[in-house]
């Protein structure tokens, strides 16, 4: 009985060592969970301040967003800068295009004028040059059968003459003879004065015939003169019609010129002069005909000057066209050039603008995939960090509420084992000394050292890091599968073989792996279910918590992602919209190239039409000439034979 109390007491001495000993552990835990408690509040401060410093960096993001949008925006004015100076661009360029055609159409105009102008000159030239030849061919006969008449008047007078001699000299004759008679008889006496009163009446009746025929041939010489000065005067009338073409022609090219030519008034005056000399003298050639030969060296002389002043006159002109022309040319080349410069100086700024407002968009788009790479990266990392914490919170949550109910179950064993070794003994009688082994008390503190609870959370906490760092190396391999596959899609077909192998069984490899993980998860989920109903409600809590702080930040990311998309669609509809400009801007390049392809064509033609009109007044130009030059020689040929004629008339001993 002794060694039982003594067995009780020792027993009773254990079980309060080991109430001691559990109650120091208690207090530990205590101490533990005020600790845990304190660190946990520190944990959530320092949650706090990542989340306040999250918040700062979304809100830093947010002011990057503004401040992206705000450029968007400067783009978007600059970019309808760019279209307004673009439309003003197209604008003058239309301006430029009606003016070059306006302008080709005008020299067009002004060339055809001038080509019919210089056609009905010429006409005008040959019609002069048939009327003044046939002018010329009349003023060769008739001066020919002149010539036929002096010499047949000149050949009657000599002989008159010679006749007159004779009967001069024989009248002297006999009048000496009869001197010499000293006297005869009165018989003798009348017939020889009867006889030289009938030679003087024959005289004188041959000198009335003489003067009849020279008053015959006077009338022939007035009528011929008549005649002479008819043509004379149609010659006035065509020199005339010719100063009318002149005048007309300097009025035309005073029309063509801007300035007013001092040479044609003058020109006019002289010839309206020259009109009033010629008709003067040829009244005076009427009246007196012994002022014949000054008056017709005076008209010879007007002739030659109206000549001279004719040919100045051409040679003034064809000087006035040139100068036109090359006033044309020179007008052509510079608004050539003019369009050429303004061509390129347009499409150097077209192009500038362009590059510029290229390297803006490429600038604002490396800007937006800077800012959301970092976003990303950011978001992240406060994603890992947040995981981190949360999977370490919920870890210690979990281990620290396993180890208060392992506390209070071991509490309540030992107060139920207290409470049993009590009642065994009988009243009044105290516990035998001694107690447990050294063996069953380490067994005991073995065993109560870590719970059930306690060890199924860490063994929990264990799984879910095996599962984590699975989940990571499944990702991982995902992405290496993915790289693989992306470069088995660029090799051949024996490589895709051998590659689509080696990822299949990979693949088998991994979906075995992802199936015994699973198969191990159920276990894991198996075992839970086990446990007891505060658990439950602790997890239930835990995942509510996380479900709640998975869907605020899927919120975030899907309202972030969506902002994101709205800004990438806005640079793309922007980028669009530069890429139509840009075609807009090709088209407009391309008009302004066919518009100058078809300046250059119409300058082309100008040229062409400058040259023919140009080889058609110098062919013309040599023709005048050649035509002036005939028609001068046969006047001096005219003036020639006239002199000789005159000559002639006035010594026809000469000529004998």
């Amino acid at each position: 009985m002794v060694l039982r109390l003594d067995a009780l007491e020792r027993r009773l001495a254990a079980m309060e060592n080991n109430n001691r000993s559990m109650m120091a552990q208690f207090t530990q835990l205590q101490q533990e969970a005020t600790v845990g408690v304190r660190r946990d509040a520190h944990a959530v401060s320092e949650q706090r301040e990542s989340r306040g410093r999250m918040e700062m960096a979304l809100r830093g993001a947010q002011q990057k967003l503004a401040d992206v949008d705000h450029r968007i925006g400067r783009a978007s004015n600059v970019m309808r800068e760019t279209q307004s100076s673009i439309q003003a661009m197209a604008v003058q360029t239309n301006t430029m295009q009606n003016a070059l055609a306006a302008s080709g159409r005008d020299t067009e105009e002004m060339a055809l004028a001038r080509l019919q102008e210089a056609r009905q000159e010429i006409l005008d030239l040959l019609q002069y040059h048939d009327t003044s030849r046939k002018a010329a061919t009349a003023l060769r006969e008739d001066m020919q059968n002149m010539r036929m008449k002096v010499e047949t008047l000149s050949g009657d007078l000599q002989a008159m003459a010679h006749s007159s001699r004779l009967q001069e000299e024989m009248f002297e004759e006999e009048t000496r003879r009869t001197l010499r008679g000293g006297g005869g008889s009165g018989g003798s006496r009348i017939p020889a004065t009867a006889a030289l009163e009938g030679k003087v009446a024959r005289l004188q009746n041959s000198l009335k015939d003489v003067e009849s025929r020279i008053l015959h041939e006077t009338k022939k010489d007035g009528i011929a003169q008549q005649v002479q000065n008819q043509k004379i005067g149609e010659l006035q009338e065509e020199v005339s019609g010719c100063a009318r073409l002149v005048q007309q022609d300097v009025r035309d090219l005073q029309l063509h010129d801007s300035g007013a030519d001092p040479d044609v008034p003058r020109l006019q005056r002289e010839v309206d002069s020259i009109r009033s000399r010629l008709d003067s003298r040829l009244a005076d050639s009427r009246s007196a005909s012994s002022r014949a030969d000054a008056e017709e060296k005076e008209l010879k002389a007007q002739l030659k000057d109206l000549e001279q002043k004719l040919q100045k006159e051409v040679s003034d002109r064809t000087q006035r066209e040139a100068d036109l022309k090359n006033e044309v040319e020179r007008k052509l080349t510079e608004i050539s050039q003019y369009s050429d410069d303004g061509f390129r100086g347009v499409t150097k700024l077209t192009e500038g603008e362009h590059e510029q407002t290229k390297q803006r968009f490429r600038e604002l788009l490396e800007r937006l995939d800077q800012v959301e790479s970092k976003r990303d990266k950011d978001q992240e990392e406060i994603d890992k960090l947040f995981e981190k914490q949360r999977d370490e919170r919920r870890k210690l949550d979990r281990v620290m509420d396993e180890r208060l109910d392992d506390v209070g179950d071991r509490l309540r064993i030992a107060m139920a084992s207290l409470m049993a070794a009590q009642s065994e003994l009988p009243p009044g009688e105290k516990a035998p000394p001694g107690g447990l082994s050294m063996e069953e008390i380490e067994r005991l503190q073995n065993m109560n050292t870590t719970g059930a609870r306690e060890q199924l959370m860490k063994d929990l906490a264990a799984k879910e890091l095996q599962l984590s760092e699975l989940s990571t190396r499944i990702e991982q391999q995902d992405e290496v599968i993915e790289n693989k596959l992306k470069m088995a899609e660029k090799s051949d077909s024996n490589e895709l073989g051998v590659m689509g192998d080696e990822l299949t069984r990979k693949a088998d490899t991994i979906t075995f792996s992802q199936e015994r993980l699973k198969k191990q998860i159920e276990n894991l989920d198996e075992r839970v279910k086990e446990s007891p109903q505060e658990i439950n409600q602790l997890q239930d809590r835990v995942v509510a918590m996380e479900t709640e702080t998975l869907e605020k930040l899927e919120k975030q990311d899907v309202q972030r992602r969506q902002e994101v998309e709205d800004l990438t669609a806005d640079v793309r509809k922007k980028v669009d919209e530069e890429e139509k400009k840009a075609a807009e801007m090709a088209r407009l390049e391309k008009a302004v190239d066919q518009s100058h392809t078809s300046v250059t064509k119409l300058s082309e033609a100008m040229q062409t039409i400058n040259r023919v009109i140009g080889g058609k007044i110098k062919e013309g130009k040599r023709t005048r000439e050649q035509e002036t030059t005939d028609l001068k020689r046969n006047i001096d040929r005219l003036y020639e034979q006239n002199t000789d004629l005159k000559n002639r008339i006035k010594h026809p001993g000469a000529y004998r």
